[in-house]
């Protein structure tokens, strides 16, 4: 197959905070970074609630219920999505000025995003006795840790095969212990990993059509609120940039065979949702204390693949979506896009080739305008690439393939062909005189 160059993927611009304390009245309150991103965050949202037409008509109000702060309990569904994971360095950031008293020579520090901002951390087993695992974070922005809570670790003692510890809860408002969206708890996986959980959502149940529905608010970038909605691009597949709302997620029925399963739906937050072949529309204040469910008139488009076959997921600000098998179009509701999940199957000469999507290139937005139709063009001819990088501070390079379709959209080098995986590709590294320094094969996993 041909190789084709396409355009790189979508630049991202970050907005960088810069507070000076000059200029401050005598007396006034200095405004820490985390009060600054809400603030900002919040003046963006209502400009472009205002400048945002809506695709879709609000109706009637069907039903509206109070949300209550609760803390989550084990394995809710409702956290699952979106929740945060960090890796670690030994390399200090350049903001940070000092190393806490008790650390070892290579402490790892890791960011956690709150908001629009990055809030640096660090994490440490101490030399002093009793060697507590330690873990503060710079909540002022300042690049000094003796200014700042030090909070102890719990080891998880449910997980024997590695070494995990709990902090928390950590309250970004300083001087503070008020239950709220921005309190969360990190989990460091042997040193090499965090992950951040919420210490609250919002719960509570409501009654749409003559059905008692459970619906849980997560605000998953802490930062108080708990109506951002989604818009696209995401971050990835487990993580839509948004709140989350959950439905019925703590409902179980009855399996044959034996057993029970979840019938939870946990999508992102967006200004319509489906639910039960019904669309809604979705009010929520920042403080997530009600929602309000409307009737919602959607404006419809379509959507062509080309009349390839294929199994496709959507986050969408209609809600997520989902299209499945081979059609000249599909018929979908207006709004913008990002492309979740693909398997793609490729028919040549009688044998079915399976791609399944990595990454979705251009496809992580994209728009459907009411009455029209937007093509996508995906798949072969492919182009193969390669990426080489380090992972969890071991100094051995790991080297990956993947493979490039017209959109940009990238798919794992682990093709089936018929239903069969293909043995895996070989490789061989150059040096610049051109001889080989270093050959194998891939391995799948």
């Amino acid at each position: 197959m041909k190789n084709v160059d396409l355009p790189g993927f979508r630049a991202f611009i970050a907005l960088a905070l810069v507070l000076s304390a000059s200029g401050l009245a005598t007396g006034q309150t200095r405004e820490s970074p985390y009060e600054t991103i809400v603030r900002l965050k919040r003046q963006a949202a209502a400009k472009e609630s205002q400048s945002t037409p809506p695709s879709e008509s609000a109706g009637q109000l069907v039903a509206r219920a109070e949300l209550k702060l609760v803390p989550p309990f084990q394995f809710c569904p409702a956290t699952a999505l979106g929740f945060q994971r960090q890796d670690t360095t030994t390399v200090r950031p350049p903001t940070i000025r000092e190393t806490p008293p008790g650390a070892p020579r290579e402490p790892v520090y890791f960011p956690v995003r709150v908001g629009g901002r990055e809030i640096q951390g660090i994490t440490y087993r101490s030399t002093r006795p009793p060697g507590d695992v330690k873990l503060i974070l710079d909540l002022d922005g300042d690049g000094l840790w003796s200014d700042e809570k030090v909070y102890i670790g719990r080891r998880n003692q449910l997980l024997t095969y590695c070494a995990s510890y709990e902090f928390g809860p950590v309250y970004l408002k300083q001087g503070r212990s008020e239950p709220g969206g921005d309190v969360f708890y990190p989990q460091c996986t042997d040193g090499k990993w965090l992950t951040f959980y919420p210490a609250f959502y919002r719960d509570g149940t409501v009654v749409l059509e003559g059905k008692t529905r459970r619906v849980t608010l997560v605000d998953t970038d802490f930062d108080g609120r708990f109506n951002e909605m989604f818009q696209p691009p995401a971050r990835g597949s487990r993580d839509p940039n948004s709140d989350v709302i959950s439905i019925d997620c703590d409902r179980l029925v009855d399996v044959p065979g034996g057993g029970r399963r979840s019938v939870a739906v946990t999508m992102p937050l967006s200004k319509v949702i489906h639910l039960d072949g019904r669309y809604y529309g979705v009010e929520v204040p920042e403080d997530g204390s009600v929602i309000e469910f409307r009737r919602a008139e959607l404006a419809f488009g379509s959507l062509d693949f080309g009349g390839k076959e294929i199994a496709a997921e959507f986050w969408s600000d209609a809600g997520p979506m989902e299209v499945n098998g081979v059609q000249p179009t599909w018929r979908l509701p207006a709004g913008k896009y990002y492309l979740r999940s693909l398997n793609l199957t490729e028919i040549e000469q009688g044998h079915r080739w399976g791609f399944k999507l990595t990454s979705p290139g251009e496809l992580e937005d994209f728009e459907i305008k009411p009455g029209q139709t937007t093509k996508v063009r995906i798949g072969p001819p492919f182009q193969a690439r390669g990426a080489m990088g380090t992972y969890f501070h071991n100094p051995t390079a790991t080297v990956r393939m993947y493979l490039e379709g017209r959109a940009g959209e990238r798919y794992s080098a682990e093709v089936t062909k018929n239903g069969r995986a293909v043995p895996e590709p070989s490789f061989k590294i150059l040096n610049a005189a051109g001889t080989v320094v270093q050959s194998g094969k891939f391995s799948y996993g």
